[in-house]
């Protein structure tokens, strides 16, 4: 007898986030949270070999508030060298 894959609890709100969307793709299933601020961050939810899920927390993608008035994309990378930031207009 072949029994049933238990239900998953994907453990990613901090008190006061909300989930807005979750949608599938690929290589698993994509879920916008609004944090408490009010931005919002993509966390991409990917399934192993298994069909075991598995949270990938790196590229997320953050939206959040503009500084300045100025709408912008930023990148922080960290390497072995030092950190390097850009910035796109």
């Amino acid at each position: 007898m072949v029994q049933a894959m238990p239900t998953p609890k994907i453990k990613i709100l901090d008190e006061g986030d909300s989930v807005l969307n979750i949608w599938p793709v690929e290589s698993g299933y994509n879920i916008a949270v609004r944090k408490k601020s009010g931005e919002v961050s993509v966390i991409l939810v990917t399934l192993d070999e298994n069909k075991f899920p598995r949270i990938q927390h790196t590229p997320n993608l953050s939206i959040e508030f503009k500084e300045n008035d100025i709408e912008e994309v930023e990148t922080t990378l960290t390497t072995a060298n030092g950190v390097l930031k850009t910035r796109t207009f």
